[in-house]
């Protein structure tokens, strides 16, 4: 949560690929764990409190992490600020005081802990082929790698809530929570959808499209086998949370129910 969200993109740069999975997949999801399973349970009273300023937070949040990431010029460092921009709507989710977007919340948990994982992973692959993580330095990478390039492509899209993902499903549940509880923040906080569009596929194009860099690259292999079952182990909850997520909704419902039942009485 803004503003103590500056350790996140500095723990990513510094940290090696299966480090960033880790802080990406689970680290990460102990702050939303401690939200669901202390505050709102211990301290419902000082949660509803509490919640419009969150969501003043969460909004500044959202829009600080969407500027930043348009703004910078290494790819690990745009991705962990695009989580970050993730995390601040997932907060409001939490504490917008009604089901659809609780589990919204719980979803969008679950969700960006694989399409991050896995665009860090792919970050990670790239960087042990080429040893920087400069966007400048890289482009025309569907020349040498286009299995790469697909599988990056799709991504970004399941990052931006491409309709068919569980991010999309995840994000228009929270969405509308929000804007049952505050419209204005809803409004305010729905255009990181816009700014994660714009930073993720320019940084996207940026990579894979335009003439490559051979003052800087040398023709690499494309992605192993091991590689690419990883990746598309991880596609898969993405695509078929996505197709059918009441599959997962109705586990999560049991327990949102019971625990906004304790938050508003």
């Amino acid at each position: 949560m803004f503003p103590f969200h500056i350790w996140l993109p500095e723990a990513h740069v510094e940290a090696p690929t299966a480090g960033s999975v880790i802080l990406a997949g689970i680290l990460l999801k102990l702050g939303v764990y401690g939200f669901v399973r202390v505050h709102l349970e211990l301290f419902h009273d000082s949660s509803l409190y509490f919640a419009p300023f969150i969501f003043t937070l969460c909004t500044i949040g959202v829009l600080n992490a969407s500027f930043a990431a348009i703004a910078q010029q290494e790819i690990k460092r745009l991705v962990a600020y695009s989580s970050v921009a993730h995390m601040n709507l997932l907060t409001m989710g939490i504490f917008c005081n009604n089901l659809m977007g609780f589990e919204g919340a719980i979803l969008q948990c679950l969700s960006h802990a694989f399409v991050s994982s896995g665009l860090f992973f792919l970050i990670g692959c790239l960087y042990s082929r080429y040893h920087t993580k400069a966007i400048a330095y890289y482009s025309g990478l569907t020349i040498y790698m286009p299995l790469y390039s697909i599988l990056l492509t799709t991504y970004t899209f399941a990052n931006i809530a491409l309709p068919g993902t569980s991010a999309f499903t995840a994000e228009f549940m929270m969405l509308s929570g929000i804007y049952n509880s505050s419209p204005w923040h809803c409004y305010l906080s729905a255009t990181s959808v816009f700014f994660g569009g714009a930073y993720s596929l320019w940084a996207n194009n940026r990579i894979l499209f335009g003439n490559p860099k051979i003052t800087h690259l040398n023709l690499q292999s494309d992605l192993t086998l091991k590689e690419i079952i990883v990746l598309l182990l991880l596609l898969l909850f993405v695509f078929y949370a996505g197709i059918n997520a009441n599959i997962f909704v109705k586990y999560i419902d049991i327990y949102c129910c019971n625990t906004l039942a304790l938050y508003i009485n």
